[in-house]
């Protein structure tokens, strides 16, 4: 009989408001979801070449409960069984705290690696009920890889632009004693290119960083803003024809929508040879 009254009372709290002609307040506690129809899948799709911290996007699920607050959780694999390299996120729906926005995005906790195809999927979940929504049907995508005829810079960032590296492909050429790494785009003709050269030290290799360019995915980068041709130290080493390093300082991050701003950071980095 208990339910049952409170059954009744709700019903009359849903006439009254209706009659009044206004909408009906969220209750006080969140009611949970019976039913969720699966999200759908946005992008990336078909494997489409990301970056290795790529944002994934899905239109939010349907739940037979209006007022439930949705997670959504993410799950990224190089195996299309979602068996192996398991990486996944949770967040919640319309990001960053439930509900108001028609997608969900989630960005993935750290880079994957380059060159390769990954295979995706999303599913929402009801945390009061534990109800969970099928997954999304898989779709896939490839982080970038070395281009014929190009060597490729991938440069990887702790903190600044959310921990999203920036890709770049260019001309690597060595002597065995000193090697340089060229952009050809850069931002603007009167500052140099982004370069990277370096040259043989004990141990390893070093050298400096300077200029500015424009990624793979129109991201960019410029090394000391404000100071034209201004450089930064690099450390470098020379691993089965593959060229790793680090460099810390001021650098600016901008993406394709120049969003972004200048941050000091610790970066990683590596050159690819063409493909």
């Amino acid at each position: 009989m208990r339910h049952l009254s409170r059954a009744i009372v709700v019903t009359a709290v849903v006439i009254v408001a209706s009659a009044c002609g206004s909408t009906p307040l969220p209750p006080t506690t969140t009611p949970s979801s019976t039913s969720i129809a699966p999200p759908r899948v946005i992008s990336p799709i078909n494997d489409q070449q990301v970056e290795t911290r790529p944002w994934l996007t899905v239109e939010n699920a349907i739940s037979g409960n209006r007022y439930a607050i949705l997670t959504y959780r993410f799950d990224v694999s190089p195996s299309p069984a979602f068996k192996e390299g398991l990486v996944s996120t949770t967040v919640f729906e319309g990001n960053p705290g439930g509900r108001g926005s028609t997608e969900t995005t989630a960005l993935l906790p750290a880079e994957l690696a380059l060159g390769t195809r990954y295979y995706w999927r999303a599913q929402a979940v009801d945390g009061a009920s534990g109800v969970a929504s099928a997954f999304t049907p898989t779709a896939t995508f490839s982080t970038f890889g070395p281009r014929p005829g190009l060597s490729m810079l991938h440069v990887s960032t702790t903190a600044c632009n959310s921990g999203i590296g920036v890709t770049f492909d260019g001309t690597l050429t060595s002597d065995g004693t000193v090697a340089r790494f060229v952009v050809p785009d850069g931002l603007s003709a009167k500052d140099p290119t982004l370069t990277l050269e370096f040259s043989r030290a004990s141990p390893g290799w070093s050298g400096r960083i300077f200029g500015d360019g424009v990624g793979r995915d129109a991201n960019e980068i410029e090394i000391a803003p404000g100071s034209p041709g201004a450089a930064l130290s690099v450390q470098a080493s020379d691993a089965y024809g593959r060229w790793v390093g680090s460099f810390d300082g001021n650098v600016g991050i901008w993406n394709r929508y120049h969003d972004g701003g200048i941050c000091s950071d610790h970066f990683t980095w590596v050159i690819l040879p063409p493909r």
